[in-house]
């Protein structure tokens, strides 16, 4: 950011960072541009450009044939850019909404689908509200759950302290009062939510969640040498292999996101692209967590002392607010 920059108002600032895109991402910019994404008047959009003109001089030169501003030779963002990934992030999602809505101009004649589309996985407003509030509250929550290795769903009390995406849906990361540990809840599988009450437990014991692991990773040996040096290229590999720094509880999505779960005998190589060049530290790395949260977990008070258990004064209390339904997976 330059000096002149420096100090701006957050929405001047804001106004300024999106010239600088347009300029560099679609080589043009135009008042209407302005006023399309932030809802300015044209005399302000007109000042915004005049006073970008001031702190970059040779960043626009304005065309009279076409009646817009052109990315000037000597170019250099005043504010900030959004990176590569950031623009194709924004591309995406408004793929996903089906081109609806206003897109950034960068991307107005550029067409977008989404390869794979994401399976149809619900999460109620109801539940979502309930469980952000149990966050932000510190507080216990007791939730339908439709867990994957019951028949049946069933209630639980849990301790929220965090989301994760993993791709393809949606977790929460919870201490469970049942299981006494830090678990991954699919919040399309929570199906109601009822009463909360205090937590005993702090986020702080989760060490799955404020450890990290480094997993190394490189080309499966058994690709051929062009195969290699494409994934070398396309991962940007240093010495024929790259390292992903991920939290420690996030290990078994890396693992299962990218084959790694599976025997090589399993799947070809041109399925298994990457392999695991460190799988024993990354081991050890889950087993400290694991040993870790189970010390600090230690003096937390188990299900029967809580009175909160899954029968007894749980079911007692109000039935669950309905939310919906929820999706099983």
């Amino acid at each position: 950011m330059s000096d002149e920059a420096i100090g701006l108002r957050w929405g001047v600032e804001q106004r300024l960072a999106f010239l600088d895109a347009c300029l560099f991402w679609a080589g043009r910019v135009n008042r209407s541009d302005l006023v399309r994404r932030f809802g300015v008047s044209i005399p302000q959009a007109s000042a915004d450009l005049a006073r970008y003109a001031e702190l970059a001089p040779g960043n626009a030169r304005y065309d009279r044939n076409r009646k817009t501003y052109l990315t000037g030779a000597d170019f250099h963002p005043v504010v900030n850019l959004p990176s590569a990934n950031e623009v194709l992030e924004g591309l995406e999602r408004a793929a996903g909404k089906g081109g609806v809505g206003e897109r950034s101009p960068w991307a107005r004649e550029v067409t977008v689908e989404r390869a794979v589309p994401r399976t149809n996985r619900v999460v109620d407003d109801a539940v979502l509200r309930a469980l952000l509030a149990a966050v932000r509250e510190r507080q216990l929550i007791r939730v339908k759950y439709q867990s994957f290795s019951r028949p049946e769903a069933s209630l639980r009390w849990i301790a929220p302290h965090a989301f994760a995406d993993d791709g393809d849906r949606w977790h929460v990361r919870a201490y469970c009062a049942t299981n006494h540990d830090f678990r991954d809840f699919v919040v399309s599988r929570i199906q109601q939510v009822a009463e909360t009450r205090d937590s005993p437990v702090s986020s702080d014991a989760d060490r799955g969640w404020y450890s990290v692991a480094t997993i190394r990773l490189a080309p499966n040996p058994k690709l051929e040498d062009s195969a290699k040096r494409a994934l070398e290229v396309e991962h940007r590999m240093v010495g024929g292999t790259m390292e992903l720094t991920v939290r420690t509880c996030f290990v078994y999505y890396v693992r299962r996101r990218l084959w790694l779960d599976l025997d090589d005998n399993y799947l070809p190589p041109r399925r298994k692209q990457l392999v695991l060049v460190n799988a024993a530290q990354v081991a050890r790395s889950e087993e400290e967590a694991d040993a870790d949260t189970k010390a600090a977990l230690a003096n937390v008070p188990k299900l029967d002392e809580m009175t909160c258990g899954e029968s007894g004064p749980t079911d007692a209390g109000p039935d669950p607010v309905s939310a919906g339904g929820g999706t099983t997976i």
